[in-house]
């Protein structure tokens, strides 16, 4: 997370105070901070597993032996992971001005995220704490351009074939022409093998390719990929609700499409964590406002499986407290939750 440095004319909080943004009327110079909310992200990965019959399928018992293939075009979803993080977004109701008392010849440093969370007064610029989240997109396996070209290794004889049968026959035989070329390749029974391990390895290759290929007219093709979806979710909107609906069918649908069975979404509130700070409301001179962060613990299940389970900060679901004028002179604050990391002279 990157910071705006500041550089205000304040010596230390004995000059300076903080107050409500909203209740300042009059509106004096300073310098504007807003403490962070916390926004559940759910990611959600469904793989999605597609199988399509070959053209040739009712004959693979006939011509290969093989007997249980795919007859009829199968499409099945399921949820392979669901996660869990946090993003901090600004609390508009919780927005405050730094405002100097008096001016000073030693200024103070004040860093502010690009969101307009404050981070730190006084703290040291070498230490910065950069978290961030990476998402690396689900990248399918391209096929390269000749193998998608089916045609190239069709024989003449299937080409000019009418009989659906008799192609199937000849696809057949050439599928155990590739198997015993790569057995003689395998037991070096050919009189001119491969020259090097490069091309051994490359013409091994192509045989399976070739078989790959073959064996698909008859069995059919099975084809895996994988989805994230993203839910953006206010933990103090929601105790507990659907958070959308799944089908085996059609993969992730909308809460409102009856033909999926919900998954839902539990937040149980387990208060904030414990402090000694003085309570805002009772405040006569601020020095600063930030947040005690809250817990949660955050339930996603369908009724019959728990995809997650996981106890998160929830700075909403704290309280807002203050640090007196005449406290130290140097303070960081976390810019995910807004609590108290250190204070200190």
């Amino acid at each position: 997370m990157f910071t705006i440095c500041i550089i205000a004319s304040l010596d230390g909080f004995s000059q300076f105070q903080t107050i409500p943004f909203k209740n300042n009327s009059g509106s004096p110079e300073g310098i504007p901070y807003t403490l962070p909310k916390t926004v559940l992200v759910v990611e959600v990965t469904t793989e999605c597993t597609q199988q399509t019959p070959g053209p040739y399928c009712q004959y693979a018992e006939r011509f290969l032996g093989i007997t249980d293939v795919c007859q009829t075009e199968i499409t099945s979803n399921e949820i392979v992971s669901v996660s869990i993080y946090t993003k901090p977004v600004p609390d508009d109701q919780n927005t405050y001005l730094i405002v100097q008392e008096s001016k000073s010849k030693n200024p103070a440093t004040i860093e502010l995220t690009p969101e307009g969370f404050l981070s730190s007064i006084n703290g040291d610029l070498s230490e910065k704490n950069i978290n961030k989240k990476s998402h690396d997109a689900n990248r399918s396996n391209l096929s390269k351009p000749y193998e998608t070209m089916e045609s190239s290794i069709v024989t003449r004889e299937m080409q000019q074939s009418t009989s659906t049968a008799k192609i199937a026959e000849l696809a057949a035989l050439e599928l155990f022409n590739i198997r015993d070329a790569r057995v003689n390749i395998l037991t070096q029974d050919v009189d001119k093998g491969p020259s090097d391990g490069k091309s051994y390895e490359l013409v091994l290759s192509e045989l399976n390719r070739i078989e790959r290929y073959y064996t698909e007219l008859f069995t059919g093709k099975r084809n895996v990929s994988k989805k994230v979806t993203t839910f953006e979710v206010d933990p103090a909107s929601v105790n507990e609700s659907t958070l959308f609906r799944f089908s085996q069918i059609k993969g992730i649908v909308d809460k409102a499409d009856l033909g999926g069975s919900p998954v839902n979404i539990k937040i149980q509130k387990e208060g904030a964590l414990a402090n000694n700070a003085q309570d805002s409301k009772n405040a006569k001179s601020v020095g600063l406002y930030y947040r005690i962060p809250g817990k949660a613990k955050i339930t996603i299940a369908d009724g019959k499986k728990t995809f997650c389970e996981k106890e998160i900060m929830v700075a909403q679901f704290g309280n807002v407290m203050t640090l007196p004028v005449q406290s130290s002179g140097k303070v960081k604050l976390c810019p995910f939750t807004g609590a108290l990391l250190q204070s200190g002279n």
